[in-house]
């Protein structure tokens, strides 16, 4: 194995693996965070009350 055939295995394991999980990897916490996003927003719609009911009822 000489110089350039180590440079070029090293060169296409930190092309193809290393830069590869990375982009892997947000991807995957892009995804989370749009996942938890949705969530929230859903919870909230859901755990609302509705316009026309007032929240407390009115003193008499």
């Amino acid at each position: 194995m000489n110089t350039t055939t180590a440079l070029a295995v090293l060169y296409n394991f930190v092309i193809h693996d290393i830069a590869g999980n990375l982009a892997a990897s947000l991807v995957l916490l892009t995804a989370t965070a749009s996942w938890r996003r949705i969530h929230a927003n859903r919870q909230t719609r859901h755990n609302s009350t509705p316009l026309n009911q007032p929240e407390t009822p009115p003193d008499n």
